[in-house]
């Protein structure tokens, strides 16, 4: 049995919860005798794939990368030439009619989009393939004004729903959401929680350098747009990291600082209290939630939220919103907040600092409530909807 996998996410992260997601799958089907993946040679700078030893990537350049906010006499001409020369890739199409190739001239039992585009539903229907759709939050649905191309993706995203012959959800809250929206029968939706593909072994296998220098910090991780509720959880704990002169806050991924970010934070006269590192390797990102004296999750909306996971997996102490996912992704391993209160984000980040005995009480918890997100049970579950689906 042959399973589809297109390009869509590969091309458009670098990294990102997505590709992790669908890198561990495509790992887990190289010990399947029974299930095949189809997986192409795209153009892709995705770094998840790095890890899969027998596809061949290649990697390219984008020209609005290459000369980006640059502007100057004759760009264009010369953009066409580097183009004929094969400098530059327009990946996206590159990768779409590969995809479409693929499917048209070998045997496909189903399909698994890796995001919503429709450039498949076609395909779809005329073969009269079995396709299954993995749909990770309803942030767009939710929060439209966030995202420059919600309309889009709320379009593309609804047809792809309703085609879908299975739709995978990634928590029970993503599952509530998306039938409240879209209406869809619940038993045409499975739930599949994902899992933390960053564990102790990263750890335990780094050189065990002392990068941080013996500062005490609080720990933001991945980026900081609007809904992840980053500026008013600064503006939360000022307080804190103003009065104890040893406390930092580090800000691991998610792109360097803005200059309004630069602007507010000056500001709020915290500009030698936080620090900003990028993410380079899963070593030294977990070395930031072994260190870290707490984790913050603020955001206002997740369909999941892999980083609770990659806490718990070093025992790192929890601060976390109350709301969406979280509650049953965290479960009673973490100091929850309203995202929304000032006052109760200070007040839960207090008590995640000094309440001893909550603090051992949910690092305790963490070592069971982990078991239930694995990665054999995130490809079992997904494997099992394949094979009902191929053998109907």
């Amino acid at each position: 049995m042959n399973i589809f996998y297109d390009h869509q996410i590969f091309t458009e992260q670098k990294y990102g919860g997505i590709s992790r997601y669908f890198v561990d799958l495509i790992k887990e089907f190289d010990s399947e005798n029974n299930l095949k993946l189809i997986f192409p040679k795209y153009y892709s700078n995705n770094e998840n794939l790095k890890e899969i030893p027998n596809i061949k990537i290649h990697p390219y350049i984008e020209f609005k990368d290459f000369f980006y906010n640059i502007n100057f006499k004759g760009k264009s001409k010369l953009f066409n030439f580097l183009r004929k020369l094969g400098v530059f890739k327009d990946a996206e199409k590159l990768n779409k009619l590969k995809s479409l190739e693929i499917i048209k001239n070998e045997r496909i039992d189903l399909i698994h989009p890796t995001y919503y585009s429709n450039y498949l539903l076609d395909l779809k229907f005329n073969k009269n393939l079995p396709m299954v759709l993995t749909v990770y939050d309803m942030i767009h649905e939710k929060y439209p004004e966030y995202f420059h191309d919600s309309n889009k993706i709320i379009e593309e995203k609804k047809n792809s729903i309703l085609s879908a012959d299975k739709i995978i959800c990634i928590s029970e809250n993503t599952k509530k959401d998306l039938k409240n929206i879209y209406k869809i029968p619940d038993n045409k939706i499975e739930v599949v929680h994902l899992h933390s593909s960053l564990n102790d072994k990263y750890y335990k296998n780094e050189n065990n350098k002392n990068i941080f220098n013996t500062e005490a910090f609080l720990l933001f991780v991945g980026n900081r747009s609007i809904y992840k509720n980053f500026n008013f959880m600064l503006k939360s704990i000022v307080n804190i990291l103003r009065e104890d002169e040893n406390l930092y806050l580090y800000c691991v991924g998610g792109g360097e600082f803005t200059l309004e970010e630069l602007k507010f934070i000056t500001k709020l006269k915290l500009l030698k209290k936080i620090k900003y590192f990028p993410i380079n390797s899963n070593y030294k990102l977990s070395s930031f939630y072994s260190n870290a004296k707490v984790f913050i999750f603020p955001s206002l909306y997740e369909g999941f939220g892999i980083p609770l996971l990659e806490a718990m997996n070093y025992n790192c102490t929890i601060a976390c919103s109350n709301t969406s996912s979280f509650p049953e992704v965290a479960g009673d391993c973490a100091f929850y907040f309203d995202p929304t209160n000032h006052d109760s984000i200070l007040k839960a980040i207090q008590d995640a600092l000094s309440n001893q005995n909550l603090i051992s009480f949910y690092k305790k918890n963490m070592i069971t409530h982990i078991n239930k997100f694995s990665r054999s049970k995130t490809f079992n579950k997904t494997k099992k909807i394949y094979i009902d689906l191929i053998v109907k």
